[in-house]
């Protein structure tokens, strides 16, 4: 009988240890700040209007080598695996 109630008390414990660890993640959670979908969106529309990427050239127009994170560079050394 002992071995039972045991068992029950440790079953308890994992259960509340469990609903402790829920509970201060949404404390984390509540505690984080947050801002309106559409601020969020029209952020984002303003950052992909305001900087170029490299990678679409026919919006942007083509873009000098220098300026391209992208592009290949000219490199001393060249590694060859046999």
């Amino acid at each position: 009988m002992a071995y039972r109630q045991r068992k029950m008390q440790q079953a308890a414990e994992r259960k509340y240890q469990k609903l402790c660890r829920l509970t201060n993640r949404l404390r984390d959670q509540l505690r984080l700040q947050t801002i309106p979908v559409s601020k969020a969106a029209n952020s984002l529309v303003n950052y992909t209007v305001s900087v170029k990427d490299p990678l679409l050239p026919s919006v942007w127009g083509p873009i000098e080598k220098r300026d391209n994170p992208y592009a290949a560079t000219k490199s001393s050394c060249t590694c060859n695996i046999l």
